[in-house]
């Protein structure tokens, strides 16, 4: 699932310069993308086969549940066909449905690829064509881990959230032109970063509309599932903090 030091498997080729490193690349978590899909899908496949017994007795019949079915009386509706084989119908419906949604999630695990180098961050999203976001390992400003799923925490997968100072010279030129709420905001940006105080955020935006305040989130990007999110935490944040 995971790749590192050395040469790229999993990012489009060309995506590198030519001496740039990747230290680590991933897809999600497997346990991130799959569970959900998969348990309904066992589910509805026990519906349905459930629901066919009821409708065809050649079938083999489920202990208990069969009987269940077959001793309730389904109203039979126009044309001659019964409630019981309308569910089935619903239920072969939704379990086609849920089939798309983990072929789906299929491609999105496949598709999403996360790196770091020793110049980026890398997000890489798409399958035929591709979309790729970046962040400068110098401005990668905090990196924070949420596992608020119980498997999360289980099974080490989570999601990194990650700031960076990409947008930090278009915040500077909202500072010069005077469109800011305190005096202080300059200060607190220059001296201890646009994090150091909530209200640093609160600026004005003199390209948009004057008199609408700019809540500036600085450049967040957000992984989702990453396995063994901590230590990729601490591998990002060892490099950002590296030699120039």
């Amino acid at each position: 699932m995971e790749g590192f030091a050395g040469k790229s498997h999993m990012l489009r080729r060309g995506t590198l310069a030519p001496k740039e490193e990747v230290l680590l690349e991933t897809h999600a978590s497997k346990w991130f993308f799959f569970p959900g899909p998969l348990a309904w899908l066992c589910l509805l496949l026990f519906i349905d086969y459930a629901a066919a017994t009821g409708v065809d007795r050649s079938l083999s019949a489920i202990p208990r549940i069969t009987a269940w079915l077959t001793g309730i009386h389904f109203p039979i509706l126009a044309g001659g066909i019964g409630l019981l084989t309308v569910l089935l119908i619903i239920s072969l419906a939704a379990t086609v449905g849920v089939g798309l949604w983990l072929v789906r999630r299929f491609f999105e695990w496949k598709s999403d690829v996360y790196a770091v180098t020793n110049e980026r961050l890398i997000k890489q999203h798409g399958v035929v064509t591709h979309d790729i976001k970046e962040i400068p390992i110098k401005q990668v400003h905090t990196v924070e881990v949420y596992q608020k799923r119980i498997g999360g925490r289980i099974l080490s997968y989570g999601t990194l959230e990650i700031d960076s100072l990409a947008n930090l010279s278009r915040s500077a030129d909202v500072f010069r032109s005077g469109a800011y709420t305190e005096p202080q905001l300059v200060r607190l940006s220059r001296d201890k970063g646009p994090y150091a105080n909530p209200e640093s955020r609160k600026v004005l935006d003199p390209y948009t509309n004057p008199r609408e305040d700019l809540i500036d989130k600085v450049g967040v990007e957000t992984w989702f599932g990453v396995p063994d999110p901590i230590r990729i935490q601490r591998l990002i944040e060892t490099a950002s903090e590296g030699p120039d």
